[in-house]
């Protein structure tokens, strides 16, 4: 019998403490963030120039339109303080994607966000993106993200 090695699931927070780790880690991987929305992106960054509210963890534009996406990320799981934020980041920058990054996400807040959607046609993205640790046998472990 051929021993094939495992994936094996690790929890985020034991590969990105916090949201600034993830939020850097994903600076530093941007591809990731490219391909998962179908964009090319630029300009990535912090914006610092809002209230705490309103403040996404990450900001950048689409390549062409120079349209607004946003980011905010949640590694523990979001409530609905969160949720309220997610909504005023976007509201707040007019963006047309605007992506959440959860460690899990509810039934419910899934059903929400596939509405606004569906009102918001073409004017506005809301995009849930699962992050999430990985490891084979003994190799080095890896962060996913993946659109819910």
């Amino acid at each position: 019998m051929t021993n094939l090695a495992q994936l094996k699931t690790i929890p985020i927070k034991v590969l990105l403490k916090n949201n600034t780790e993830a939020r850097n880690w994903l600076l530093e991987n941007m591809d990731q963030l490219e391909t998962l929305l179908g964009k090319e992106l630029s300009n990535p960054g912090v914006c610092l120039n809002t209230t705490e509210e309103a403040r996404p963890d990450l900001i950048a534009e689409e390549n062409i339109t120079e349209k607004k996406v946003v980011c905010l990320i949640n590694l523990d799981i979001p409530n609905d303080a969160d949720f309220k934020k997610f909504l005023s980041i976007a509201t707040a920058h007019n963006s047309s994607i605007a992506l959440w990054i959860v460690s899990e996400i509810d039934d419910q807040t899934k059903a929400i966000i596939q509405w606004l959607n569906h009102r918001t046609e073409w004017k506005t993205r809301f995009i849930i993106a699962k992050i999430e640790g990985y490891k084979i046998g003994d190799s080095l472990p890896v962060v996913h993200l993946a659109k819910i």
